[in-house]
This record gives structure tokens, sequence and C-alpha cells, in this order.
């Protein structure tokens, strides 16, 4: 079956999701002028602020030394937000917290500072076009939880700005990544050891599987500078992240794998390092992964019944299975986003609108059992209208845009490998399941955005 949450199916609320019901059981105005209010402060700071903050520097105001609790918030981030998500929400909060400590202590006139613009205008500019699909839309009072599932976004200048003042080392962030993969495998092969049935951690499996893979990949990115221990243990992390999403059974991210080997060997090309060794080396271990993968019966299980209920659903119209739900939600997604393309549904009722379109009310309450349309483009799309989708193709392509552009300076390998491969991964499975909507693949996007986009060197392109 398709992943999502299960009609009648409740969920305990956790730090951060106690946050975005705070924000929301004030109303839509309220979350309206809270996110308006960080936003032009970022953004028009130096017309309004900038004496004050020059203020702040001549009287001597210096920020405690915490670095030590942000290095460890965020070697403790991308492993927590999957296999113990409270601790990853908590590490996530604190990092916005002091962030935002940050914004309010510096002089954000300074040039170095403006490399956070577009990460701003990227983020919060997505979550604008959400607000503004509540405002016009006919319930408001019906909304205010889906607006919250996409409260980790007005985080992302406030960690922007933190993890670029306090000057996290390439190499701290590389070995976070490399820890991270190797705990993720640790407990979802745990977890098929004691007869789980589909291991994914804490998470939805299909959203464990993406995560853990992109875990894995960002563990070579730097692989042709490292030492033969970092090496060793970069092929490891590797490994881990691919079984793991291997033990996960996603599909999706198997086919995703594919796409992510290709890049990698083409960031290396860009920047001069892709030697013969290094890509014998590492194409050998991942055809040696693949083809281990494929003989497993739960991988071949999996393809056997995405083929079998495809060609049911053509044949014979059978669309109760994991396949068929999904095209008939694609369809009747589409259908509806044909009849409102200019603001959209609103958030709150993209199945609504969806369900709609369908015939019978079996088709009807499968997709009301979900919270979006396995398609994230189209989800966008139905609950947006087309700025919903145009604030979606910018966040995840101009990143990538920014990245390619600079992916030749080697300097820069692990910010450009780490920031592609991160939109490349998002982009791709958007095709066939949320890109974002859930805390945990929110988290785990602006959290490495923060960290690639204003280290990546390319703002410079912009400000000029």
């Amino acid at each position: 079956m398709p992943g999502g949450r299960q009609p009648g199916q409740t969920r305990s609320w956790s730090p951060l999701d106690m946050s975005g019901r705070f924000i929301c059981c004030h109303g839509t105005r309220y979350t309206a002028l809270v996110f308006l209010l960080s936003f032009y402060l970022m953004l028009a700071n130096h017309l309004v602020f900038r004496r004050m903050f020059s203020w702040i520097a001549e009287t001597g105001a210096r920020k405690p030394c915490i670095k030590p609790l942000v290095l460890s918030a965020t070697l403790m981030l991308p492993a927590a937000i999957l296999v113990a998500p409270r601790l990853g929400e908590a590490s996530y909060i604190l990092l916005a917290v002091v962030g935002f400590y940050y914004f309010l202590q510096i002089n954000l006139y300074s040039t170095e500072y403006k490399n956070i613009l577009l990460l701003s205008l990227l983020t919060l500019g997505f979550y604008l076009v959400a607000l503004a699909s509540v405002l016009v839309s006919d319930n408001h009072s019906a909304s205010l939880e889906k607006l919250g599932n996409l409260r980790e976004f007005l985080a992302a200048p406030f960690i922007g700005l933190l993890l670029l003042d306090t000057r996290v080392s390439t190499r701290f962030i590389m070995l976070t990544v490399k820890i991270s993969a190797l705990l993720v495998f640790m407990v979802v092969f745990y977890q098929l050891l004691t007869g789980t049935g589909r291991p994914g951690g804490a998470v939805n499996p299909l959203v464990f599987a993406v995560l853990s893979l992109l875990l894995g990949f960002f563990s070579i990115i730097r692989f042709p500078l490292e030492s033969t221990a970092e090496k060793l243990l970069s092929l490891a992390a590797f490994s881990s992240g691919c079984m793991a999403s291997v033990i996960s059974q996603s599909r999706a991210a198997w086919i995703l794998s594919i796409f992510l080997f290709a890049f990698v060997l083409f960031a290396w090309y860009r920047t001069d390092y892709l030697t013969k060794g290094a890509a014998i080396g590492i194409s050998t271990l991942f055809l040696a992964l693949v083809l281990a993968s494929s003989q497993t019966p739960a991988v071949q299980q999996r393809i056997n019944s995405a083929l079998n209920e495809y060609h049911s659903f053509h044949t014979n119209g059978e669309w109760d299975s994991s396949v068929g739900q999904r095209i008939i939600m694609w369809e009747s997604g589409l259908s509806a986003a044909l009849k409102k393309p200019a603001f959209g549904w609103g958030v709150h009722q993209t199945q609504v609108a969806a369900a709609s379109e369908l015939a019978t009310p079996e088709m009807q309450q499968v997709v009301l059992g979900y919270n979006h349309l396995h398609n994230e483009y189209l989800t966008n799309l139905v609950a947006k209208g087309l700025p919903g989708l145009v604030s979606l193709l910018l966040m995840l392509f101009v990143p990538l845009a920014v990245f390619l552009k600079n992916s030749g300076d080697p300097e820069l390998l692990v910010y450009n490998g780490i920031g592609s491969l991160l939109c490349i991964g998002y982009a791709l499975s958007a095709f066939t399941n949320q890109a974002f909507g859930d805390d945990t693949l929110n988290i785990f996007f602006v959290f490495f955005l923060a960290i690639t986009l204003p280290g990546s060197g390319s703002m410079k392109f912009y400000f000029k």
C-alpha cells in the first residue's frame, strides 16, 4: 500500500508539533504576522535596523561561545530524525532558536550574510504560497493544521545563518553524514532481525528509504580527497546507507540510486577528481550492492508485485493495490487541479478535491485516507495552484542550478555535491511520493540546504 497516514490513525504530538499547534491555535492571521515579521527582518534589516545593529556592535555586545552545542545538535540531527524523531526535532528546534538569537546579535548589513538571502527567499516563499492558499480558501479553520505541516521552513534562514556563522567544517559535515548512515543501518538491520515486516526506523519506510540512501551517497562525495582510513569509513557508510534503503523495500529509492550514482561520478569529473581507480572502485562496489540486493527474496517480490499490479490495473481495472491507488490519485488529482489552476483548492482540501473526481465511494475513501497524492508536484498544483507548483520547482531547481554552476570548484565539492544530491533526490522521489509536508522530510531538507547553499560560495554571482 502507498505510504501515508491511514484513516482513523492518530499520532502523538512531539515538541515540534506542539510548537506548530501553538501557532495554529491563534489563527491564520497570527501565523501570517509571525512569518512576515521574520521575513522582513531578514530582507529589510539594512533599512530599518542597521543603526540598532551598529549600536550593538559599538557597545561591545558579544555572542556566547556555543559552538560545541551547535556541533552536538548538528551531529545528532540526521540520524535522530530517522530513528528517534523527537530527539531530532529537539535538535532542530535548538538550532532554530540559537539561530534566531544570532540573527538578533549580528550586523546583517555585512555582505558576508547576504549569502542567506536566496535561502530565505526560497524557503519562506514556499511557505508564503501555502499561506496564501489558506487565505483564499473557503474554510480557514480546517486548514490550520495542514499549514502547520510546513512550519519547519520558517526556521531555514536562522539555521543557515547559525551554521554559516559558527563555521562548521566540511570534515565535520562528512563525519556527521557517515556516522548517521552507519547508525540508521544498524537500527533497520536490527528491526529486520527481530521480524519487523517492513523496517523503516521510526518513520514511514518510504521516507526512511530515500533519506538513508541520500546519507549513503553524501558519505562518498569527498572520497577522492580522503585518506585511506577516511575512504574505508566512507565505503562502509555508503554501503550502510544503500543497504538500509534496500531493507526498507522502497522500489522508488532503488531506481533513485542509479541517478545519484551517476551524479557522484559527474561531480568528480567536474572537479577533475574522477581518476580511473576511483571510478572502477566505486562502480564495482555499487554493482556488487545492486547484484547482492537483487537476489534477495524481498527485492524480487517487490519488483514482481509492481509489474503484476500495473498489468492488472491496465488489463482488468484492478485499482486496489499500491500501483493502482497511485494511478487513480494522479488521474483524479490532475482533474481537480484543472478546475482551479490559479490558486488551487487550499492545502487542507487536496484530498477532498481529488476524491470528488472519482466515481465510487471505495475509491474516494482510499484517496481520503492519505494526506497527499503520492506526487509532490501534483499535490502542490491541487493545493496551491500554479503558484504552488512554481514555488516547489524554484525551491528544488534554483539551488540545484547554483550547485551545478559552481560544481567545478574543487574546494567546494562537499557543499555543491551534497546540495546537488539533496535536490536531485527530492526532485525525483517527488514523482511517486510526497517530498514535503512531513516533519522528517522537511527537517532533513531544510537542514542540509541550510548547510550547503550558504556554504557553496556561489552567492557571489547574485551579489556582484
